[in-house]
């Protein structure tokens, strides 16, 4: 065949389902055997900066917002063109091998897949996609905005008027299988996102709050960090990190100044760190979206950078949108 056979594996996880806990059985293929190939693999997501843009501009205009995902995706998008073979799983009590007719999970391409596969059905739609952010579509009609709509693989967050749920919406549901639909309060790409008034309220609270820190008393001496030390400590600064990005702006620092360790940091290092996860914890972040009373969105942005204020040669910089 000149293409070698690629093994499965199924991956358990869990999900909140209308606040039930439900475990999910998925078949994955072990994409790193197959053979390689000049596939684009890279599939945009949804930045902070974007997420937050389109609930300002669904709440500016009025409109509720909302999420909706997909089910099985990746089997919802288009056929492959290449021959990719799967060894079955053993439950499957399979003699034969089977050939892929769509990208699954586990494939390198298959996200990337995935995604021109929705830009199409999207674009088919009437949706334009923005020149400036390639997860970000809208809709016009004679000049006056519908409905925005950002992406995240398989999950869809939006907004819009009646004509835009009524012709848009209920026509991409026809010809896509979705899942779990929301509004007023809803899990995005696990930030919680509120309705209350006629704000929008973005918070992590819960998420800090699971963050687990090591016991400070361990690194009351002066030493470099263990690999496994290490590992703990970049796990550390990749959570704050996250939520900093998000939601606790006023971490930035901080996490900007962590980051610059997690090749070889100290005891030191691993203190200012629970310490900060500890401040993060002591108060409650949240991203308020106001409903703003005036003609028209203005963006204003202020921005600093410090020269080598980081030690070895790097420089700093910090701005707010």
């Amino acid at each position: 065949m000149g293409q070698k056979t690629i093994s499965t594996r199924w991956i358990i996880t869990e999900k909140l389902n209308h606040g039930k806990r439900i475990c999910k059985a998925r078949l994955v293929a072990q994409g790193f055997e197959e053979q390689k190939e000049n596939n684009r693999t890279d599939a945009p997501t949804c930045s902070a900066e974007i997420l937050k843009s389109t609930i300002a501009l669904i709440n500016f205009n009025g409109w509720e917002c909302k999420t909706i995902d997909i089910k099985t995706a990746y089997l919802q998008g288009e056929n492959i063109e290449r021959k990719v073979y799967l060894k079955p799983p053993r439950e499957a009590r399979c003699k034969k091998i089977w050939k892929l007719r769509k990208a699954v999970y586990g494939l390198r391409d298959a996200a990337r897949t995935w995604y021109e596969s929705l830009v199409k059905l999207l674009k088919n739609m009437g949706g334009k996609r923005s020149i400036f952010e390639p997860t970000l579509f809208y809709w016009k009609k004679k000049g006056k905005l519908w409905g925005v709509m950002c992406t995240h693989v398989d999950d869809l967050l939006y907004g819009g008027n009646k004509d835009f749920e009524n012709y848009i919406i209920e026509k991409m549901k026809k010809k896509i299988q979705t899942g779990l639909e929301e509004e007023k309060s809803f899990k995005y790409v696990g930030i919680q996102v509120d309705r209350k008034g006629k704000n929008v309220i973005m918070n992590q609270n819960k998420y800090v709050q699971s963050i687990e820190e090591p016991e400070i008393k361990q690194y009351r001496d002066e030493r470099e960090l263990t690999r496994e030390e290490m590992k703990q400590y970049r796990g550390l600064v990749g959570q704050l990190n996250w939520i900093s990005q998000h939601t606790r702006p006023e971490l930035s620092f901080e996490v900007s100044n962590l980051s610059k360790s997690c090749k070889k940091g100290t005891t030191r290092d691993m203190r200012k760190l629970i310490k900060t996860v500890k401040r993060a914890k002591e108060l409650e972040g949240n991203i308020v979206m106001e409903k703003i009373n005036k003609e028209g969105i203005e963006f204003e942005v202020y921005a600093d950078a410090s020269f080598n204020n980081v030690g070895d040669g790097n420089s700093q910089i910090g701005y707010i949108v």
